[in-house]
């Protein structure tokens, strides 16, 4: 997936891009590791990646937003509240992953 994006979003970064790839985890702490790596990954090509879960101000997430995103990493419920805000725009996700979909289920 990361290497999809990089060759596509090669050369300068435009403000307020969308992003390419949506990770959902269930929960915060799984959320802010795997934007660790992601993070890890992203940064060679300036690549921005953005964790966003409950628990944290709202702000510099729509700042990341609208200032544009290659990853986002995030929790159902806050990507679902930024969704509903009209923040968040998934037009432009070419990849999905649910990390432990499972428990995801479980959980309701």
């Amino acid at each position: 997936m990361m290497h999809n994006v990089q060759e596509s979003r090669a050369g300068p970064k435009e403000k307020g891009r969308k992003a390419a790839i949506l990770v959902l985890a269930p929960t915060r702490e799984l959320a802010r590791q795997v934007a660790e790596t992601f993070e890890l990954l992203a940064q060679p090509d300036g690549l921005r990646v953005s964790v966003f879960h409950g628990g944290t101000p709202y702000g510099p997430q729509q700042r990341a937003l609208r200032e544009g995103l290659d990853v986002i990493v995030g929790t159902p419920g806050r990507i679902i509240d930024h969704l509903t805000n009209g923040d968040l725009d998934l037009s432009g996700i070419e990849h999905v992953v649910l990390d432990e979909a499972d428990e995801m289920l479980n959980m309701g």
